[in-house]
């Protein structure tokens, strides 16, 4: 492709092309003004629907607790409310906002913005805007070469609008996403979900509200795993080999059924509890830390670049989106050993150790570059510097203390090392293959509720309700009904299976994509595919895509989409071919590979056939 080489053009290119360097690394003068002289600590001005509260006095009586306001914090909080709020009555929400309101003329005296509006410079967001039009106007010209159907499209879903493509970008970095909340298909589903609880609550003799949180059943599947999992850690420090595998499956089991749903507010209805359940899974990752990336940043943004921090996990080596630069190195992402390597580290040192030190210690004092830090006193963030410290070196160091005197140091690294390696590989089998797949990062939508719904993959099929089901359901801790899980994020996942046929019906009559595969095994097939793909330059992407370069059988089939198999022999050939290397992947050549990996905590992969449901 071809560039101007003005002076303008060329700081435009250099703005584009280190616009994710510089959110992640670079000091942000504009925030830290931000956070020294309007959102100082102990002060929570809450943006919502474009209007701004100050929610200090309401603080210690908010039923959510705290932590839920505080991180709200200095944001346009306006997703994070409505997901939250779904069972709320909204006209009594609005006569207890309209005491805070602030007016518009104090906002401009005090200066008032958010935190996200000065993560960057205003001349790199205006270079930055420069170059996304300059580029915008390239890649038309491109698709009139390489055939429109190939390239970016739009689908009309009827009543919910439109779902496109790219409709988010670097021009979006700092500004507010104008959501809809209003849309039909947004009230219908709500009310349909409200009844399947007012129905719930009444059954069991509770109030709304509770009939959402974890039932008597799940806490009994809680204490199970809690006794197993307690049990492996005392043998694992007792010496025992076993637990090596046992003691990390245990600490999955029972950490992601409380975790996940008590840093969501959807464990119980009392906000302390909640907190105090969270802050017991440390290898997880910190609260602190998690709220920041999965909380506030990862499911308001779901797969947007530069503003979910989760398709920015160490860009210098992995490439999770296509608007984020094409290094050399990403070219072997899709390797075996790249992607075993990603799993094998992705929460001990990244959730662990990296995320932390980067939320705590960088001069970005944001998350990934894109999620600010809330406003935090000092003495907050030496506490938590304490406590993450002093659980690392216990973490790291335990069997040099515990085991007897002569115990050679290999057995001591590693019964220290292998239980983090092999819950971090659960952690990432159950997580990756919810979002980073080609279908989920392919369309975008303004609409907020159809956005989470587009942007998720659900694996294993509720409506069977077989062992397989029950299987993938609660191995993953209800992480494979993801959609359900963001449209409803304070919803214990034990609902979601009831839920699940709402929002499917649902999505049928409105017109909206319900992507669903079959299993682990698919999806991670899905989740590879989608690793392969970011792994080719982008120019090159446009070409192997184009009709020219696609098998026969795929090109009549569909215009848009080549089968996954196909597409993979068909890049990897023609990109070994150009470049002269042989560091592209064959995902075929990986199928026995990827069922090693699977095969082990999946005892229904041999029936998985691929099929979804859309």
């Amino acid at each position: 492709m071809t560039t101007s080489t003005t002076p303008n053009n060329q700081a435009a290119d250099a703005a584009f092309d280190t616009t994710l360097i510089y959110l992640l690394d670079a000091p942000k003068p504009s925030l830290n003004h931000l956070l020294a002289t309007v959102h100082v600590p102990g002060s929570l001005l809450v943006q919502l629907h474009g209007e701004w509260y100050d929610m200090q006095k309401f603080v210690d009586v908010h039923p959510g607790g705290v932590t839920a306001l505080r991180l709200a914090a200095g944001r346009d909080a306006t997703a994070l409310f409505e997901s939250s709020h779904v069972f709320a009555d909204k006209r009594k929400l609005d006569a207890l906002l309209a005491k805070y309101r602030l007016s518009h003329e104090e906002v401009a005296r005090r200066g008032i913005r958010t935190l996200e509006s000065g993560l960057v410079r205003d001349n790199l967001v205006a270079a930055a805007a420069e170059m996304a039009d300059k580029r915008e106007k390239e890649v038309q010209k491109e698709k009139s070469e390489i055939k429109k159907q190939t390239m970016t499209q739009s689908l009309d879903t009827g009543k919910v609008g439109r779902i496109e493509e790219e409709l988010f970008g670097e021009w979006t970095i700092g500004q507010n996403i104008e959501w809809s909340f209003d849309n039909e298909f947004r009230q219908v589903l709500l009310e349909r979900v409200r009844n399947h609880f007012k129905a719930e609550a009444k059954r069991r003799g509770v109030s709304l509200i509770a009939s959402t949180k974890a039932t008597p059943a799940k806490w009994a599947l809680i204490l199970f795993f809690g006794v197993f999992w307690i049990t492996s850690t005392v043998m694992l420090v007792k010496g025992y080999y076993s637990m090596l595998v046992l003691c990390p499956l245990f600490s999955w089991l029972c950490g992601v059924n409380v975790f996940h749903d008590a840093l969501h507010f959807a464990l119980t209805t009392n906000p302390k509890f909640n907190e105090f359940c969270g802050a017991l899974f440390p290898f997880f990752s910190s609260p602190f830390a998690w709220n920041h990336e999965h909380v506030v940043g990862h499911h308001v943004h779901t797969n947007m670049p530069y503003h979910d921090p989760d398709v920015a996990h160490g860009p210098a080596i992995r490439r999770e989106h296509k608007a984020h630069r094409h290094e050399p190195i990403h070219s072997s992402q899709a390797s075996f050993k790249m992607i075993a390597l990603h799993f094998v580290i992705g929460t001990w040192l990244g959730l662990g150790i990296g995320n932390d030190y980067k939320l705590v210690f960088s001069s970005s004092k944001s998350y990934n570059g894109f999620v600010p830090r809330m406003p935090v006193y000092t003495s907050e963030l030496v506490q938590h510097v304490i406590v993450r410290t002093a659980y690392v070196l216990v973490t790291f160091t335990w069997p040099f203390f515990v085991f007897p005197a002569g115990t050679s140091v290999f057995k001591c690294l590693l019964f220290a090392i292998a239980p983090l390696i092999g819950f971090s590989c659960l952690f990432m089998l159950n997580t990756q293959i919810n979002h980073l797949t080609p279908s989920a990062m392919k369309y975008q939508s303004k609409d907020w509720t159809v956005h989470q719904i587009i942007t998720a993959q659900n694996f294993g099929d509720p409506e069977k309700n077989d062992v397989a089901w029950w299987f993938h359901f609660i191995f993953s801790g209800g992480l494979c009904l993801q959609m359900e899980h963001h449209i409803f994020p304070t919803v214990n996942h034990c609902h979601l299976p009831a839920v699940a046929k709402i929002v499917k019906a649902t999505c049928k009559e409105y017109g909206v994509p319900y992507t669903r595969v079959n299993g682990y095994y698919q999806g991670m097939k899905e989740y590879i595919q989608h690793t392969h793909d970011m792994s080719i330059p982008p120019l090159k992407e446009l070409k192997l895509k184009s009709p020219n370069n696609a098998p026969a059988s795929a090109a009549a089939e569909s215009a848009t989409v080549l089968k996954k198999s196909e597409i993979s022999k068909t890049a990897a050939a023609a990109l070994r071919q150009k470049n002269g290397r042989t560091s592209s992947v064959d995902l075929s050549a990986m199928l026995p590979l990827l069922e090693g990996l699977v095969a082990p905590v999946s005892v229904v992969a041999s029936l998985v056939d691929g099929k979804k449901d859309s």
